[in-house]
């Protein structure tokens, strides 16, 4: 567990350092975590552990770019973002449940080689709900504020 926080925190640090745009970075990050994913899966080997990986990098990348966004907005406009991502949250915590139910008889393992492990397909499907916010706030951030 230390040597996954040592990598998120890794990444956190490569999108904190260095001289592009915040957005860009952020977006750098998404996609070289989806490409280590994309390669974990084709070597076929400890997807699940991959899978799991790329949503907790997913959603250490929201955090920041929630962080960036929050930073680029006045009183109200940090009140109202705040009230927004707690709705968000209730909303993905109901679909996280929802996700685990749908795939809860499935099992723990795939049926044969084709079908996708149960617990990598939830980690995958997880990062894809959590991508598409963070796509939401990258379009948000203003782009002066991106330029500094």
């Amino acid at each position: 567990m230390t040597r996954h926080i040592g990598k998120i925190t890794g990444l956190a640090a490569m999108l904190l350092l260095g001289a592009m745009q915040a957005s860009a970075q952020i977006e750098q990050a998404l996609e070289t975590s989806e490409n280590k994913y994309q390669q974990c899966q084709e070597s076929g080997r400890n997807v699940p552990a991959c899978a799991a990986r790329y949503y907790r990098e997913t959603d250490s990348l929201l955090n920041l770019t929630y962080k960036k966004l929050r930073g680029t907005l006045k009183s109200d406009g940090k009140i109202a973002l705040q009230k927004e991502q707690n709705d968000w949250s209730a909303r993905r915590d109901a679909y996280f449940i929802k996700l685990k139910a749908d795939y809860k008889g499935s099992g723990s393992a795939p049926a044969n080689e084709d079908e996708a492990d149960p617990k990598a397909a939830i980690s995958e499907d997880k990062a894809r709900f959590v991508r598409e916010r963070i796509d939401e706030l990258l379009g948000r951030i203003p782009e002066k504020e991106e330029e500094e």
